[in-house]
């Protein structure tokens, strides 16, 4: 079954006899039989969903920590805002969150002890830097997990689960975080 014959159908939500009606799932079992067909579902149901939801991760993450930054004087920043938006090209956050995150907490300690207030403590660095292992690891430990499976069944019950194991934690730290870095930024404002 060529590609261009099923797409016109699956717009359509149908397939095959009109009258049968049948649907989407039946066409998507039928499809299977195509070679390289077993890659459509891969995509549609787990790469594009992930991709988006790491670009909406990477776009608040980015859009906050560079407002962070921006309220700061320029002689305590630690780098550009421009360099925050680099966390935005896929792959350079899972090394780029080991450099922003810790570094703006730092910037924030410098202003605070520069204005002689150590009420804040750390400023959200252990966050930040727990973050950044956090999501480092919810790529790395599904990727090396699913390198080293004996069989495709044992890499798809390993990955999700180490995914999940990774990433609640991770999310909470990341939430976290970026409220720590709210407020800081609420303090220096008022």
């Amino acid at each position: 079954m060529n590609v261009h014959v099923w797409i016109l159908p699956l717009w359509m939500g149908r397939f095959g006899d009109s009258a049968s009606g049948e649907f989407l799932p039946i066409l998507l079992a039928q499809g299977m039989d195509a070679p390289g067909m077993e890659w459509l579902g891969l995509f549609f149901f787990i790469v594009l969903p992930l991709g988006m939801i790491l670009s909406i991760h990477a776009l608040i993450t980015a859009s906050l920590v560079s407002d962070a930054l921006r309220v700061l004087p320029p002689e305590y920043r630690a780098f550009k805002q421009v360099v925050v938006w680099l966390l935005l090209i896929p792959g350079v956050s899972l090394i780029g969150n080991f450099f922003v995150c810790p570094k703006v907490s730092r910037a924030y300690q410098r202003y605070f002890a520069g204005q002689g207030r150590t009420e804040h403590g750390d400023c959200g660095w252990g966050l930040g830097l727990g973050f950044a292992f956090g999501f480092a690891a919810c790529w790395v430990g599904p990727y090396l997990l699913y390198v080293s499976a004996s069989d495709v069944f044992t890499a798809w019950i390993r990955c999700p689960l180490c995914l999940c194991v990774c990433a609640w934690p991770t999310v909470g730290l990341w939430i976290a975080y970026l409220v720590r870095i709210g407020r800081l930024r609420k303090h220096v404002i008022g």
